[in-house]
């Protein structure tokens, strides 16, 4: 092969380099412009979503009032529907702190007895128990032994038992009202009288 023909070719092969350099520069900025930038799928969402009940945070919920069934003596039954609540024992108990904010000394236990007469099951999760002084100041809630409250299921025709604690450090007048609520949609049971000496 003649100087010539070899110019030729090395001429024909970088030209034909060069077209396919500027060829792939060329797609990559037209699929840049079609494409965009990369989205960022860590970006905060900003778009403004409406409280699921289509209220909105400065709204004021008007209380619902909560139905409470006849007071009895503490020693006494009370039947809320087809449901017969009971208090089986209150004591004078001294707890350990248990978990944060639960303060070691004097407390009350009361267990609580729930015959379901219904036909539904209860959650016995969702019992709620309140000890109330003489002037209607709540005391306060702790799981600390021998606290053992109502847990899972009580099927119609069956009878769950719980122990709720509450701690009374500076101590609780006399007489004292205890409420047990069952469930959303039931009265609450109330009883009332006096505290066994401590």
């Amino acid at each position: 092969m003649t100087q010539s023909a070899t110019r030729v070719n090395r001429n024909t092969t970088a030209r034909r380099a060069v077209s396919l350099i500027l060829g792939v520069g060329l797609a990559a900025g037209a699929l840049a412009a079609c494409g965009g930038e990369k989205e960022d799928t860590n970006a905060p969402i900003t778009t403004p979503v409406p409280a699921p009940s289509g209220g909105a945070i400065t709204e004021t919920v008007a209380p619902r009032d909560v139905a409470t069934a006849k007071p009895v003596e503490l020693d006494d039954s009370a039947k809320v529907g087809e449901v017969e609540v009971s208090l089986k024992k209150l004591d004078n108990v001294k707890v350990e702190a248990a978990g944060p904010g639960e303060i070691a000394g004097k407390a009350v236990s009361v267990r609580v007895s729930i015959k379901n007469g219904s036909d539904k099951a209860i959650d016995g999760t969702g019992v709620y128990v309140t000890l109330l002084g003489k002037d209607g100041a709540p005391a306060s809630p702790t799981t600390a032994k021998p606290a053992a409250p109502i847990e899972g299921s009580i099927d119609p025709g069956k009878t769950a038992e719980g122990v709720y604690v509450f701690s009374v450090v500076n101590g609780i007048q006399n007489p004292v009202t205890v409420l047990v609520n069952y469930g959303a949609d039931a009265k609450v049971a109330q009883f009332s009288g006096e505290l066994p000496a401590s």
